[in-house]
């Protein structure tokens, strides 16, 4: 019998948090939930508008007002897996959750101009937005004054390793 295991993937946009669930997933038989994945479907359902990044960050902190803080989370904590990887959390009350629940944190860290190229290079980002653009966007859920906001500061801190 295996030990049950539950992995949060934590860091800023474009730095490959789903890139390592998907290894995970494919060596380690992991059950991979993503936060952000979570979230488009509640807006698709809802038909709450186009999921960009602006949506994503109002609808998840609607979320949280109205549903608890800790919504996403219980989603992707429901799971039956005895091997779970959860990534995109960018909530601190989300994150004390999922660690009460006797997960464990990885924090991953790239540098801004890396992870710009990379968000290009896989379509997440319009050609036409510039560096500085994203940036500003990266400044915006960094450091939230609002514990329902997202704070991925915050939630790195919580990491039990950051690689």
């Amino acid at each position: 019998m295996r030990v049950p295991l539950k992995i949060a993937l934590v860091g800023p946009s474009a730095v490959g948090k789903d890139t390592l669930a998907g290894y995970l997933v494919s060596r380690y038989g992991f059950t991979h939930i993503s936060t952000g994945t979570l979230l488009r479907e509640y807006i698709q359902e809802h038909a709450l508008g186009e999921p960009n990044r602006e949506t994503l960050r109002t609808i998840a902190i609607e979320i949280r007002q109205t549903l608890g803080a800790d919504y996403l989370v219980r989603q992707a904590l429901a799971s039956t897996s005895d091997r779970l990887v959860v990534s995109g959390i960018r909530a601190v009350p989300e994150i004390e959750i999922f660690k009460k629940a006797g997960g464990v944190v990885i924090g991953i860290i790239a540098p801004i101009s890396m992870r710009y190229e990379l968000a290009k290079k896989r379509g997440d980002i319009a050609d036409k937005l510039s560096f500085e653009s994203f940036k500003r966007m990266e400044e915006i859920e960094d450091v939230g004054g609002d514990p329902l906001a997202p704070n991925v500061q915050g939630v790195l801190r919580y990491a039990d390793q950051t690689i």
